[in-house]
């Protein structure tokens, strides 16, 4: 696989460091950052292929965040990792082409299904 960015959204900083050194493991080159605001200024800095985004943040929600990167990169594909249970995927985010598979929930004690559906969306 040709390495590819992949930028981690997680306001849980032990999670979010945890995650980063997985998916550098798994061959792509990752940037964390653990809230919205400094994850749009990461983005408006350098290009990315792929973002893992939590929905449940502080100030700015993860659903928020994807439709403002989407203005900065329409190319971008997201997954969504939530600990929300009744987190349901609005008309906005299916516009996006955001699907259910897209849609990880927390806790996941295995990232291999979820490595698997990033190299997906990367071909």
């Amino acid at each position: 696989m040709k390495q590819k960015r992949l930028l981690i959204l997680e306001d849980d900083r032990d999670l979010l460091l945890n995650m980063v050194a997985f998916f550098e493991d798994e061959g792509f080159d990752c940037v964390g950052a653990d809230n919205a605001e400094e994850a749009i200024k990461i983005l408006n800095e350098s290009q990315f292929h792929l973002a893992i985004v939590d929905i449940g943040l502080p100030k700015m929600s993860g659903e928020e965040f994807i439709t403002a990167v989407n203005k900065i990169n329409p190319t971008i594909k997201f997954v969504i990792h939530t600990g929300q249970n009744n987190f349901k995927l609005s008309n906005e985010l299916r516009e996006l082409k955001i699907k259910e598979q897209h849609v990880f929930r927390k806790p996941l004690l295995d990232f291999s299904d979820l490595t698997k559906e990033l190299i997906l969306l990367t071909n």
